[in-house]
């Protein structure tokens, strides 16, 4: 489920020096969207297994994918050489969600009787993702009306979610056989991450006036972010950073 999403960005881009026949070229530009947010992240299961009893038990905390949100999206700057630019982009996109938890216990007494159950935390986890995408532009030479902007640069990322570090039960069992399992609560840990990945992206605008357009924007930036370990197997793991945004409004020009 989707708290909050906000989306912002800042750049400095250049447009064609061909201005309406009624005034001079336009020195800067704001573009007031609002967007489609899909994220990069898919289903997530990590399981941690240790002898129990001189069998395998596992434990397992299972994160669904991320769902879409949506949100606006504010950019502006200003024209510095003939279609040639450079600007920033910054996302922040919360998220939270149940996480799947299960359970594998072996019987303390008989060999290969296994008591199972499945749950899922008491209480939403959070994810933030956070990105800055370094743009360098390009504005494609067109008639005034229109402008069609392309870009793309390195992009920092930065992850921060709650995840699973143990998982508590209750066991009951008989000398039938019997073994009953029952997940009655877990912890969570706080993890973070950040990296460099990637970003693209267009822009194409039409101006009905020489000041007032409308236009649409597709973005798409990419990461990998890696943890020293992930609390429940403490083991290294990677999350997918990154998100396409789609989108489109109002296009202003000064």
């Amino acid at each position: 489920m989707i708290r909050t999403v906000s989306v912002a960005s800042m750049a400095l881009m250049i447009t064609a020096s061909t201005a309406f026949a009624q005034g001079a070229p336009s020195r800067g530009w704001l573009d007031i969207d609002f967007v489609s947010v899909r994220p990069s992240q898919d289903t997530q299961t990590f399981t941690y297994r240790t002898q129990v009893f001189d069998e395998s038990a596992s434990f397992a905390s299972a994160y669904p994918d991320l769902p879409s949100a949506s949100g606006g999206n504010l950019g502006g700057g200003f024209n510095v050489h003939p279609r040639i630019g450079v600007g920033v982009h910054f996302a922040n996109v919360n998220y939270e969600m149940p996480v799947g938890l299960a359970v594998n216990v072996p019987h303390p007494l008989i060999f290969n009787r296994f008591g199972a159950d499945a749950d899922v935390t008491n209480s939403a986890l959070e994810r933030k993702d956070r990105s800055i995408d370094l743009l360098g532009v390009y504005t494609v030479p067109t008639p005034d009306a229109i402008r069609i902007r392309v870009f793309g640069g390195p992009t920092y990322f930065k992850v921060s979610q709650q995840m699973v570090s143990d998982i508590y039960f209750n066991q009951a069992f008989n000398l039938l056989g019997g073994n009953i399992v029952d997940i009655i609560r877990s912890d969570q840990q706080q993890v973070e991450g950040s990296a460099w990945g990637f970003n693209v992206g267009a822009d194409v605008a039409y101006f009905f006036s020489r000041h007032i357009g409308v236009g649409g924007v597709v973005r798409f930036n990419q990461g990998t972010v890696e943890i020293d370990e992930e609390p429940l197997t403490e083991q290294p793991a990677e999350w997918k950073a990154g998100h396409t945004i789609v989108g489109g409004g109002l296009r202003l020009r000064f």
